[in-house]
């Protein structure tokens, strides 16, 4: 009796040809999930595909690139927003600040861009959301998630 009362229950088909995109979400501008045509401060983002496409190894070749971004040589390689100097522009790793600057100064090019999904920039003043090192703005690098857990085997 039970096999008959599957064969009764409809089926659901998925068409994905009629797939509608979606568009890209931003998190550091607004501490919460928005679409980026939604955030009320000037926000960019660099999806995984144009950061391959660079052709970029390090965080600082690729920020280079950038408009509106100059990098600054101080003890390292640091970032410049807004007119502000290094040691106001905050970094982030998937929402977590990145510490180890030197004389305000965060080198760049001690990060590499492998295996990053995508760069959030924040222009302008965040120091409400993330503290006084944000005053030029803030860039959150947001790494790929695994596909598959962490296994081992022998």
């Amino acid at each position: 009796m039970i096999p008959l009362l599957l064969l009764l229950v409809p089926q659901v088909v998925l068409d994905t040809s009629r797939a509608v995109p979606l568009p890209p979400v931003v998190v550091t501008a607004t501490r919460s999930a928005r679409p980026l045509t939604e955030v009320p401060v000037p926000t960019q983002l660099v999806p995984a595909e144009a950061i391959r496409q660079s052709g970029a190894a390090r965080l600082s070749d690729l920020l280079a690139e950038q408009p509106g971004l100059l990098l600054f040589e101080d003890h390292g390689t640091g970032l410049m927003m807004q007119g502000f100097e290094p040691d106001y522009t905050l970094f982030l790793l998937d929402g977590e600040p990145i510490i180890g600057r030197t004389a305000g100064t965060l080198d760049l090019d001690r990060f590499t861009v492998q295996g990053l999904d995508r760069i959030e920039i924040v222009r302008g003043p965040s120091s409400s959301l993330y503290g006084s090192e944000a005053l030029a703005g803030v860039v959150n690098l947001i790494r790929r998630r695994p596909e598959a857990p962490l296994a081992a085997s022998l």
